[in-house]
């Protein structure tokens, strides 16, 4: 068996000078996981995607937030005191991947990345499928306790949501990587 492990690690007042430790997390998969973005909100709560394939417990503490996918990317949700709240699935396929996360100031969450073929962009129990024969970009915009509010593609030969910004009055900025033409509304 192979264990794969993921730590976070919490640094306070960190300067160009000194950081101070203060706290770190850990994770472990049976196959493959690894950490692609994590972000904190006004509340000092912890979010992050963690790409995972086979057994893997979520929970960094001594309870138990097993998952078991073939591959999957997990929006994982960590308050200030490091316990999960909650984790959505993302089920992957092909070169599906989602790249990039941020989270508002009012708590929404939106997530970008690219797919090829079909992506289901609503963790929970419905289904918000997006689909195409070409690479395209896309967003989906998630609540604060992760339920799907709405999702939109950049429709092209091959384009990509490499960059994500948010900017307080709600707008969303984004960097796309585009192979010939795409359709931004």
């Amino acid at each position: 068996m192979i264990l794969a492990t993921l730590t976070f690690i919490g640094l306070q007042h960190a300067r160009a000078q000194y950081a101070t430790f203060d706290w770190a997390i850990r994770t472990d998969s049976t196959i493959n996981s690894g950490y692609a973005e994590i972000e904190v909100d006004a509340l000092e709560n912890l979010y992050a995607l963690q790409s995972s394939q086979g057994l893997t417990d979520l929970d960094p503490g001594p309870g138990s937030y097993t998952v078991n996918n073939s591959s999957a990317i997990y929006l994982v949700k960590f308050n200030n005191q490091q316990q999960i709240q909650w984790a959505k699935a993302f089920e992957l396929s092909g070169n599906n991947t989602i790249r990039n996360l941020e989270v508002t100031p009012s708590g929404d969450i939106c997530l970008s990345g690219c797919f090829q073929d079909s992506i289901d962009l609503d963790p929970g129990p419905s289904d918000h499928k997006l689909k195409s024969p070409d690479a395209n970009g896309f967003i989906v915009s998630l609540d604060g306790n992760g339920s799907f509010k709405w999702a939109i593609q950049f429709e092209s030969s091959s384009s990509d949501v490499s960059a994500l910004t948010l900017v307080p009055n709600g707008n969303i900025f984004v960097g796309i990587g585009v192979s010939g033409t795409v359709d931004v509304d």
